[in-house]
């Protein structure tokens, strides 16, 4: 969910005229979605190796990015589904990478343990900046300073 919002925020798909079910059923697939495919994910990642898996995690962003560029009115629920699967792959190939190259360093548990507290923080303060951001593009798009800003850069 963390992920669609920040590509579809929910005022977003309002605006191209996508409805409240809409918006639910496709993060409610993009969950199911993440649930059962997300399971087997782990394996696939052990046989690939965490490197090439979080380059798939890449491109499910990078395509889900380019679409909605693209497209002028993008699918909700594809985006659904690549983003939850995204979330899936983040939430245990880069940890897991790190702590494999970590160890294949053969640095100590505590600057692990620093490197993850960092992690958490930092996680924890770009979810303030992006409550900072919602609050700054407001409830109408037409008269808002930044969707107007955003306007005025993509005519250039």
């Amino acid at each position: 969910m963390e992920g669609l919002w920040s590509v579809f925020g929910e005022f977003e798909l309002a605006y191209y005229g996508v409805s409240r079910e809409q918006m639910v059923l496709s993060l409610c697939v993009g969950s199911a979605i993440a649930l059962f495919v997300g399971t087997f994910l782990g394996v696939l990642s052990d046989l690939i190796g965490q490197e090439k898996f979080c380059l798939i995690f890449c491109i499910l962003h990078l395509f889900v990015g380019i679409w909605k560029r693209v497209s002028s009115h993008p699918s909700v629920l594809v985006a659904s589904i690549c983003l939850s699967l995204a979330s899936s792959i983040f939430s245990f190939s880069f940890e897991t990478w790190m702590v494999a190259q970590h160890e294949k360093q053969g640095n100590r548990q505590d600057s692990m343990s620093d490197t993850f507290w960092l992690m958490t923080f930092f996680e924890s303060a770009s979810y303030i900046g992006q409550v900072f951001a919602n609050w700054l593009v407001g409830d109408n798009m037409e008269k808002n300073i930044v969707f107007r800003l955003l306007q005025l850069s993509s005519w250039q």
